[in-house]
């Protein structure tokens, strides 16, 4: 179950611990720093890319199927890129950005 609440005028999703801590399972994970303490940058990046589009997304309210058919992308595309074994392209990014954002606004407006 998952529970809705706004505290000073920030929404937030709450759900079961055990939810979440499944869901933390699948996010993609930094790469190991190496002796000089850098993390490999395409790598880093893939994760980073990953992480900020999980949280917009599920920010927006939206699923990945969902996501995919907005931005006129394969649901494998976005599930790809989350799991930070994929770098996209900027114009895939584009318009995965332009879905959120569109769907971010509507919602603002209802």
């Amino acid at each position: 179950m998952i529970g809705r609440l706004n505290i000073d005028g920030v929404d937030y999703v709450v759900i079961p611990r055990a939810e979440y801590e499944q869901a933390q399972a699948f996010q993609p994970k930094l790469p190991p720093r190496d002796a000089r303490g850098e993390r490999p940058a395409k790598s880093a990046v893939q994760a980073v890319i990953a992480h900020s589009l999980i949280r917009r997304r599920t920010e927006a309210g939206l699923d990945q199927k969902h996501l995919a058919v907005l931005a006129g992308v394969r649901a494998e595309t976005i599930s790809r890129i989350e799991s930070g074994r994929y770098r996209p392209r900027p114009e895939t990014m584009l318009r995965i950005d332009q879905a959120i954002a569109t769907t971010a606004l509507r919602s603002k407006k209802n």
